[in-house]
């Protein structure tokens, strides 16, 4: 092979050899782009799990306040309406306790000589226990001292109040009341004929959704 030969082939294998290398270099080049851009998807995906998944937390979160804050809510509500209730029936039992205690001691105090046994199965039936016992015994004494008298008799309540309130609702709760009265014959309580005023105690109990008399102290 001549000199000039020689070069030719020199100079082609060199260029197919620098075409070889910008191949490669160009497929390196390109096998990296593809890793740096499949890292940053990768890498991007992952942050986007993350961001998700702390709006998830944060949703969670969120909504388990709100739930949590609704559940409160509702307690208290609940709560509330319990407490009204109660408060209700604490005061609706006060009211029934002392409306009967004065219309007792009003009873026992109001009387006419025409309807004297009326007057003694009327006190009679209002009462409970030794109360009821011991009127049930003086029963024919009541409706003679009333059959007597020359003119009606008759009580206004003054004042009255609840010394201790009512146990409960139910049959056999008790309550007790102070009554201050102004009567014309003060001695159908067994007190002073001579004074027109007097203050009366009474125990209250519960029988068959009534108050009933179950003890009368004259103070």
């Amino acid at each position: 092979m001549s000199d000039i030969g020689k070069s030719e082939k020199a100079r082609s294998d060199e260029s197919g050899s620098s075409e070889n290398e910008r191949v490669l270099a160009a497929a390196a080049r390109v096998d990296e782009a593809t890793r740096t851009a499949r890292r940053g998807r990768i890498d991007a995906a992952d942050a986007l799990r993350a961001r998700a998944r702390r709006r998830s937390r944060s949703l969670r979160i969120g909504l388990s306040c709100a739930a949590a804050l609704v559940v409160c809510g509702l307690v208290a509500i609940t709560v509330l309406a319990v407490v009204d209730h109660r408060q209700d029936e604490r005061a609706a039992g006060q009211h029934a306790a002392l409306t009967a205690a004065r219309d007792a001691v009003t009873a026992m105090l109001t009387a006419t000589p025409k309807d004297a046994t009326g007057y003694a199965d009327r006190i009679i039936a209002n009462s409970t226990g030794a109360e009821h016992d011991r009127l049930s015994k003086a029963r024919d004494a009541l409706i003679a001292a009333v059959s007597s008298a020359e003119n009606g008799m008759s009580g206004r309540v003054i004042a009255a109040g609840l010394i201790s309130d009512p146990t409960s609702t139910s049959d056999g709760a008790r309550a007790d009341a102070l009554v201050t009265t102004q009567a014309s014959d003060p001695a159908l309580l067994g007190a002073d004929p001579d004074t027109d005023v007097l203050t009366v105690r009474l125990l209250l109990e519960r029988v068959g959704r009534t108050w009933k008399t179950a003890e009368v102290v004259v103070k």
